[in-house]
């Protein structure tokens, strides 16, 4: 599931200039729509804040 860099920080407790630096480092990737997989997210930064953003499919 694609979410959007703001969902994708908010949900997981970091910024969005994190987010961003990790995708510039080449160490997230975002898909074409510019929205990062909660996969990714979770293989970076481990579990979200709250469980409901990996439920909502």
């Amino acid at each position: 599931m694609n979410i959007s860099v703001t969902k994708a920080a908010k949900e997981w407790g970091v910024s969005r200039t994190t987010i961003y630096q990790k995708v510039n480092d080449g160490e997230l990737s975002r898909a074409a729509d510019k929205k990062i997989d909660t996969a990714e997210m979770l293989r970076v930064f481990g579990e979200p804040l709250s469980k409901n953003v990996l439920n909502n499919h």
